[in-house]
């Protein structure tokens, strides 16, 4: 184990030598020997304080970054809003066969009989026929999640192509230093993107982002109802932020957005049920989207297949947003299709 010159371990022999001089200033004419009691028992003591000054040591160290590793590692990076890159999940191909075109949404999950779990990776549109599609799995080998957790009536088939490799491991400790040493010469030597949001964060201010469109600039933007938030940003930046650092404090508007979704249902299904759990499903997602957030079009589609009794879903298209703006849904009318 490397660890700093000014970290050494106990010396027991020095240490011995010091105790057994302590005992004879306290008892006359005694003389000692290796084995006797003394001996044994000094020996047992320096043993375990030698113990808990190596692993003293050794924390010490951890907060040294050239030293420094695994999950000490970890928390010391965290102080520059940085976390170790944890690698790509193990991605397998499935062959999918579908009666008609349909569509699977990213993050819909499938299972093994044997508990693995795995989830489609990015939004696909299916056509009629066999698709490849790649999931990413919780675990490496060969799993047959081949089930879809939930039913498509559209689906004939799920197989596999290929079993769960992992090809991007986890950043190792060396990655991760030198990382950390080009991040304090970049975005801002105040901090991180983190440090920023933070002070940003007043009250009447529902979303905030911070990004630097230059070096040296630094770009925060919100969206909220509060008229001055921007002097309150101002303050509580005042003081957290080097000279030379320029701030752009800017209040966006919002991409509004009108839903018209036509839904195609089996005979026996619930429209009014199924219309207030979509809306509420939709406006729930709208909530949490942040500011410069994308929202694809599949993604608002597959939030309608809340039901088996739903077979299509059609939504009118919506425009694509800016780095500094934000999705707020204005209304959603929900209609079922004539049969």
């Amino acid at each position: 184990m490397i660890m700093p010159q000014f970290l050494t371990p106990l010396d027991f022999e020095k240490e011995r030598a010091a105790i057994l001089e302590d005992i004879k200033t306290q008892i006359d004419d005694v003389e000692f020997t290796l084995s006797d009691d003394y001996n044994i028992l000094i020996s047992c003591i320096l043993y375990r304080l030698g113990l808990k000054i190596d692993e003293i040591n050794y924390i010490i160290a951890q907060n040294y970054l050239e030293y420094s590793s695994g999950v000490y590692l970890d928390e010391l990076v965290a102080l520059l809003g940085l976390t170790r890159s944890k690698g790509s999940l193990p991605q397998a191909k499935i062959k999918i066969k579908c009666k008609d075109s349909t569509f699977l949404s990213k993050g819909t999950k499938l299972k093994s009989s044997d508990g693995a779990s795995a989830y489609v990776l990015m939004d696909y549109a299916l056509a009629a026929g066999e698709n490849e599609v790649i999931v990413q799995g919780d675990k490496e080998g060969q799993w047959q999640t081949t089930i879809l957790e939930i039913k498509n009536p559209l689906i004939e088939e799920v197989s596999m192509l290929s079993k769960f490799v992992i090809y991007e491991p986890s950043e190792d400790d060396s990655s991760l230093r030198t990382r950390f040493k080009n991040a304090l010469a970049s975005f801002s030597t105040a901090g991180s993107e983190e440090s920023y949001t933070h002070y940003a964060k007043v009250s009447g201010v529902g979303k905030v982002k911070a990004f630097s469109p230059e070096k040296g600039v630094v770009k925060i933007v919100y969206f909220g109802e509060n008229e001055g938030a921007s002097e309150l940003i101002k303050d509580n930046l005042a003081g957290n932020v080097p000279l030379t650092d320029k701030i752009i404090i800017q209040k966006i508007e919002s991409t509004k957005i009108n839903l018209d979704i036509t839904l195609t249902l089996e005979k026996e299904a619930n429209f009014s049920l199924l219309q207030e759990g979509i809306a509420k499903n939709i406006s729930d997602f709208f909530a949490q989207v942040q500011i410069g957030e994308e929202v694809s079009h599949n993604k608002i589609i597959s939030l309608c297949f809340i039901d088996d009794n739903i077979l299509d879903a059609q939504v009118s298209a919506f425009k694509a947003i800016a780095q500094d703006s934000i999705y707020e849904l204005e209304s959603i009318h929900i209609s079922k299709a004539s049969v």
